[in-house]
């Protein structure tokens, strides 16, 4: 039965924005969690070497979808290095090829999996919204009038409640526009890590590592930059809820935006689902200068 979240919220109306994360998602019975993912990539043998990369760092092996983009900005320098060279034999006689071999190493076996990451990200998506939406039912009173950015790739508001695509942002790609790659990542660019006095082709192991993994930084302001008509168009915004966000770190230049434009009586409602959840909801309140007085958070049922 779908159910209002806030009893004293005005959700028909165009002056209202939903702030949509995965949580959203998950509440409707959507397997979009990291681990379902994993699962899912588990089962898929055109990726069975991404899988198995991706869990050969136990780093990678987290809970929620905030943590899938947080570990692959922490990875363990080491463990990547490892599984790059597992294979490579020193050939004490011919250490040049030995070098270029390590060297070269990353380009071939780590960056053909980065791309395998994006496209495989691509295909569970299609396969969750192609084999489970169509058997979800409203979950929430969600209004055709109100706003919507979505951080989620899914097609839930529009499939499932019928919200016209122009209300909705769906701020970081989704899979039914072919125009734009899904945005994904994390927010750590990386130095290399060297240890005393390793050899020049370790060293420079670890710099192509490095790169290479630098290249799935989320660059949220570029994607900021590409929505500046957007953010500045809340600017009426008066009531704001949030549904199914961790509120996580990664995203919170997203809430800055959405602040700076909207007005300072605007009115927050922010539901949680975890301890973490709430903590980070308080924090990033205090953190944008928010009036708590303007604020109401409620935590949302077991999913």
């Amino acid at each position: 039965m779908a159910s209002f979240i806030f009893s004293e919220f005005d959700y028909d109306d165009d002056t209202t924005l939903f702030i949509i994360g995965n949580g959203f998602d998950i509440s409707h019975g959507l397997n979009t969690r990291w681990a379902d993912y994993l699962e899912w990539l588990s089962e898929q043998n055109n990726y069975l070497n991404l899988y198995n990369w991706l869990t050969y760092d136990p780093g990678f092996s987290a809970n929620l979808w905030s943590n899938l983009e947080q570990a692959l900005g922490e990875f363990d320098m080491k463990d990547m290095y490892d599984f790059c060279t597992q294979y490579i034999k020193i050939d004490y006689d011919h250490m040049m090829r030995t070098g270029y071999a390590f060297e070269d190493a990353p380009g071939i076996e780590l960056q053909p999996l980065i791309d395998l990451l994006r496209s495989s990200l691509f295909d569970w998506i299609q396969y969750v919204s192609e084999s489970e939406i169509p058997d979800i039912h409203r979950h929430y009173l969600l209004s055709e009038r109100a706003r919507y950015l979505s951080f989620n790739y899914t097609p839930v508001p529009a499939a499932t409640y019928g919200i016209p695509d122009s209300q909705i942002n769906h701020i970081h790609g989704h899979i039914n526009d072919p125009y734009h790659d899904l945005v994904v990542g994390h927010d750590v660019m990386r130095e290399p890590e060297y240890e005393d006095d390793s050899m020049t082709f370790i060293d420079n192991a670890m710099d192509a590592i490095c790169g290479i993994m630098n290249e799935l930084n989320k660059d949220v302001p570029a994607v900021l930059g590409a929505n500046t008509e957007y953010f500045a168009s809340l600017a009426d915004i008066d009531h704001i809820t949030v549904i199914g966000h961790s509120y996580n770190r990664i995203d919170m230049p997203y809430f800055h935006a959405i602040k700076d434009v909207v007005g300072p009586q605007c009115r927050w409602e922010l539901s949680w689902y975890t301890d973490d959840d709430k903590a980070n909801a308080e924090a990033m309140i205090a953190t944008l200068g928010i009036d708590p007085g303007l604020c109401s958070f409620v935590q949302t049922g077991k999913r």
